[in-house]
């Protein structure tokens, strides 16, 4: 009997130290810092262990090594169609998971019901992800012909306009359009596809680290590909709203209403009329370019544009500046997605105050004033700053 009682004893040991080595690996691999609060990388070593390690997996891998939980995990697994289930991964069952997901929340939204339109697309989504093969493509090609595609188009749009704005309205915008790359554009999308935080085994929440979101969109686009995040649903609210940037037909309606802008702006008028990846990503870039002229327009009748304009006019020359300003921009524009008049009114009562601009990149936005501005804006600019190396770190 002490023998057996000592075996027994000696297989929990083991297991324990299994799940312990397991939860470890994915606390490791998920939640290790990379950037200080000020931006600034403090871990170079953990960075090109983490690429390591997450480049020999794919999805499946990250399964079965316990790395993302099916049953702890809704984020990651939803989309697999492994969520509180066992079996190989499905992306026709996540798709369908996803959306149902959806239903059941707008359940319990003040209207207790999802539009309609929406319970089409989600119908329309299953049957084209059952009837494709996807063509695997990876976060660098999407970037490369699909993002950098629609920052083109948008930065011809607004050559168009330039002759509208005031001189330092023009001055602004130039500073603006000419930096929103495709990493920029990349990073918004990270930040609305992918969950912000996670839970370690100590049971503390913690910000997803932004090497493990960007591989995770990486494995996505190879392995369901650009169908997949087109139909993509945003979960958490009772409208028609989906996609790698999260569309809602409240963006086209603001660009609609905004009289300053022409009319090719104005392509789309509801998300139904986004058809592939190429409309989603033009979108996005509209979408930014639309929110930063109104932001132009505020902080000129508050007369604070030229305290920005005079810091980052050399940002071409300076690559430090140009380094704060496109930190600046990734971050904001999520949180214009997100809320444009509030981060409108903080962006505005920073400059107010009369705040040093060295400081704006990373203490624009503080927790305190704001829990959900801030982690977009830690959330966007951390995922730009590793697009910036990932080249370098996923070498292939």
């Amino acid at each position: 009997m002490r023998i057996r009682t000592c075996y027994l004893y000696f297989i929990l040991l083991c297991l324990s130290t299994n799940l312990s080595a397991q939860a470890s690996e994915r606390d490791s691999l998920i939640a290790t810092a990379i950037y200080n609060d000020k931006l600034n990388s403090i871990n170079s070593a953990a960075e090109l262990d983490i690429s390591q390690r997450l480049s020999v997996m794919s999805l499946n891998d990250l399964l079965d090594k316990k790395i993302i939980s099916r049953y702890e995990m809704e984020g990651l697994a939803l989309p697999l169609g492994v969520h509180k289930k066992e079996g190989k991964i499905d992306f026709v069952l996540g798709m369908y998971d996803m959306w149902m997901s959806k239903a059941r929340n707008a359940q319990k939204s003040k209207s207790g019901k999802i539009e309609a339109s929406s319970m089409i697309t989600a119908i329309e989504a299953i049957e084209m992800m059952k009837n494709i093969s996807p063509k695997g493509r990876n976060i660098r090609e999407y970037r490369d012909s699909v993002l950098v595609k629609a920052c083109s188009s948008m930065l011809k749009l607004h050559t168009e306009m330039l002759g509208l704005y005031s001189a330092d309205r023009k001055t602004f915008m130039d500073i603006i359009a000419k930096n929103i790359s495709a990493n920029i554009l990349l990073s918004y999308n990270i930040q609305e596809m992918l969950p912000p935080t996670h839970m370690t085994a100590k049971r503390q929440i913690v910000d997803v680290n932004p090497i493990f979101k960007i591989y995770y969109l990486d494995r996505l686009l190879r392995e369901a590909g650009y169908e997949f995040i087109c139909y993509f649903p945003a979960r958490y609210d009772a409208l028609h709203s989906l996609g790698p940037f999260q569309f809602t037909d409240i963006a086209f309606k603001d660009i609609k209403a905004n009289t300053r802008l022409i009319d090719k702006f104005k392509k789309f008028g509801k998300t139904t009329d986004l058809k592939n990846i190429d409309d989603h990503a033009f979108a996005a870039a509209i979408f930014a370019y639309n929110n930063w002229e109104r932001l132009s327009y505020i902080l000129k009748s508050e007369g604070l544009l030229k305290q920005f304009n005079d810091f980052f006019e050399d940002a071409e020359k300076n690559p430090e500046k140009k380094r704060m300003l496109r930190i600046y921009i990734a971050g904001v524009t999520a949180c214009m997605h997100h809320n444009p008049p509030q981060t409108f009114d903080a962006v505005k009562n920073y400059l107010k105050g009369r705040h040093d601009m060295t400081l704006m990149h990373h203490s624009w936005i503080k927790k305190e004033d704001s829990k959900q501005l801030y982690k977009y804006y830690r959330s966007a600019a951390e995922a730009y700053l590793i697009l910036k190396v990932y080249d370098k770190l996923f070498e292939e």
